[in-house]
């Protein structure tokens, strides 16, 4: 989005616009990170505050986890053969190292035919 409104404020040089406001978005966090790792290093190596860092994020990961379950897999499996094409397409994607685009071509005829 940045990106976007950055090239179209920037009408003469829309690649400079582009990026100017990306790095303006991603900048300061990019900061704070840098600036709060030797801290959160010291952090971690401390046994008791390592086990309750370790337990914020898997409640983080079970809030995503939620997150993600209720409005995509609740609107987007329709029946048992969504199920089966999506094991399928892992399947093919992990262990026949099948194309990513190819995946795509063949899901979208998917969706197409049924």
């Amino acid at each position: 989005m940045a990106s976007y409104l950055g090239a179209s404020v920037i009408t003469d040089s829309p690649v400079l616009g582009s990026l100017v406001a990306t790095i303006a978005v991603f900048l300061p966090g990019s900061l704070l990170l840098f600036a709060f790792l030797p801290a959160w290093n010291a952090l971690f190596s401390h046994q008791t505050l390592k086990g309750a860092i370790l337990l914020v994020n898997a409640s983080v990961v079970g809030l995503l986890a939620s997150a993600f379950i209720q409005p995509v897999l609740t609107t987007s499996i329709g029946s048992v053969f969504d199920v089966v094409a999506t094991l399928i397409g892992f399947y093919l994607l992990k262990y026949r190292n099948c194309p990513v685009w190819l995946l795509i071509l063949l899901f979208v005829g998917y969706k197409l035919v049924m």
